[in-house]
């Protein structure tokens, strides 16, 4: 019950007219992995054409936010006697 007062609080906030009005201005959320899932889903039930840019500014801040992998050490090659 929470999460759908939470999400109809954030859709109010965004589908607003003061909001709409400037479409340079940012925001910062904190949201779990499981919730960036569930506005994906939401997402994807929208019009490709307007979902789309907002599907590729939320890949482009997580990757940005994700460390990448740390390689291996690999093993030091035997060096043969000359």
């Amino acid at each position: 019950m929470k999460k759908v007062l939470f999400i109809t609080a954030i859709s109010s906030l965004i589908f607003s007219s003061a909001v709409a009005q400037e479409p340079s201005r940012t925001f910062n959320f904190t949201i779990t992995s499981e919730d960036l899932q569930v506005i994906g889903k939401a997402l994807d039930e929208r019009p490709f054409k307007e979902a789309a840019p907002v599907i590729q500014r939320l890949n482009q801040q997580v990757q940005s936010q994700v460390k990448p992998p740390v390689p291996m050490p690999t093993k030091p090659e035997a060096k043969g006697t000359e």
